[in-house]
């Protein structure tokens, strides 16, 4: 709570002094006022005050009654605000007031966290803020005890206390030595890098056999059958005006072309086109 002043004329006792508005000073929208309370004497002598919590600035004017004739002494204006509860303390003090508190720890609060950090020491399996407090093994293969297999990373958990739990608690079920781990992991990802430049997608490209291409309907089938047609056997048949192109074997028939005169008449002897 914090306490406000108002002061009139010494001989100013008596009064009943009155809010003309006390408005939230934001938006100027309406805030009840509080009573105004006159300091009796001593010290007394045309001084009154206000109690109130203000939660956001507030801007108010104060009627002191007619019985005042001047505006000046008549009419008291201000502003009041948050900031007005606050501790006038140096910075130096707070920071010890903070710093040396000793009471203040409520489940939750910083002050927990922060006491937490050190305490209790590092011999239990109680949680803290950093997890579990054996730090120095728990936080690196969990706490699971079993018994060592003869394994040196386990044999070094032996050896700062307590039975060591199985390397498979930190590489879970269904790991594979062949598969798993980080190395083949790694040369996988360097194989992949290598693979997928550019220089090597060109190559896998271009020098790919014509054996492999089988798909029907690929670039890669189109390409071999240009080939074929360039270079295999053909055969024209000059009673069915026809050429004939084989596969590789010379007696698969691959494709076969109508063959046409300069007018367009059928004629395997003077073939001017031929027509798929």
């Amino acid at each position: 709570m914090a306490r406000y002043f108002l002061r009139y004329r010494h001989s100013d006792t008596g009064l009943t002094p009155t809010f003309l508005f006390f408005k939230k000073s934001s938006d100027l929208s309406d805030v009840g006022p509080p009573a105004i309370v006159e300091v009796v004497a001593p010290p007394g002598g045309g001084t009154y005050y206000f109690d109130f919590i203000p939660t956001f600035d507030i801007i108010f004017e104060v009627d002191g009654g007619a019985s005042i004739p001047t505006e000046e002494v008549r009419y008291i204006s201000d502003t009041i605000g948050p900031k007005d509860a606050y501790v006038d303390e140096p910075l130096s003090q707070v920071k010890d007031d903070v710093w040396d508190d000793t009471v203040n720890r409520t489940g939750g609060t910083k002050g927990e966290f922060v006491e937490t950090i050190g305490v209790p020491a590092d011999t239990s399996a109680q949680a803290t803020l950093f997890g579990k407090t054996l730090l120095y093994k728990e936080s690196i293969r969990g706490d699971t005890a079993g018994t060592s297999d003869g394994n040196d990373v386990e044999q070094v958990f032996d050896s700062v206390g307590g039975a060591a739990a199985d390397l498979s608690d930190i590489k879970g079920a269904g790991f594979a030595t062949g598969t798993d781990s980080l190395k083949v992991i790694s040369d996988n990802v360097d194989a992949i890098n290598v693979e997928t430049d550019a220089a090597s997608i060109a190559n896998a490209v271009w020098n790919e056999t014509l054996a492999g291409h089988v798909t029907a309907g690929s670039s890669g089938v189109a390409l071999k059958n240009s080939l074929k047609i360039l270079k295999n056997r053909t055969k024209i048949d000059v009673t069915l005006d026809t050429l004939t192109v084989y596969d590789d074997d010379g007696t698969t028939v691959l494709y076969v072309f109508n063959l046409k005169d300069s007018a367009g008449a059928p004629s395997g002897e003077t073939p001017f086109e031929r027509v798929p």
